[in-house]
C-alpha cells in the first residue's frame, strides 16, 4: 500500500498541524505503545542530508481513534529559505517500518521575519 501524498504550504515560521492515519490495511488502529514517528524534510528525495528531522514518540503525537496530530512548529521554519521541499512521515515499530505520509512542503513569503519578533 502506497503511503498518501499530502502537499503543503504555509509561510515560513508558521506553526502548521500535520493530521495523519494511523491504521493498518484492515483500517484498525496501530499499536504505538513502542512506536516512532519520524519526520524528514530535505532539499528533495535524493538527499542523504535532511534539513530537519523530528522524531515524535507517544507522548508527543495526539491521538484520537486512528488519526494522530503532530505540529511543525515556528522554530523549525523560521530560518528556512523560500521555497519548495520534500518531507515524509514514518512510522517505525521495531523491524515494522510504514511511510504513512509523503509530499512537498512549500515555504512561502511572510512580512514579519524571526528578528522582528
Amino acid at each position: 500500500m502506497e503511503p498518501k501524498e499530502f502537499d503543503i504550504e504555509f509561510p515560513r515560521g508558521d506553526t502548521c498541524p500535520l493530521l495523519f492515519e494511523l491504521s493498518d490495511l484492515n483500517g484498525n488502529s496501530l499499536n504505538m505503545e513502542s512506536a516512532e514517528i519520524y519526520f524528514t524534510v530535505k532539499k528533495n528525495y535524493n538527499s542523504s542530508e535532511y534539513i530537519f528531522q523530528k522524531k515524535y514518540s507517544r507522548g508527543e503525537i495526539e491521538l484520537e481513534g486512528i488519526e494522530g496530530k503532530l505540529v511543525i512548529s515556528h522554530s523549525d521554519t523560521a530560518n528556512l529559505k523560500y521555497g519548495r521541499y520534500v518531507y515524509d512521515l514514518q512510522l517505525k515499530d521495531g523491524e515494522y517500518v510504514k511511510t504513512l505520509l509523503k509530499g512537498s512542503i512549500t515555504l512561502s513569503n511572510e512580512s514579519t521575519h524571526l528578528i522582528n519578533e
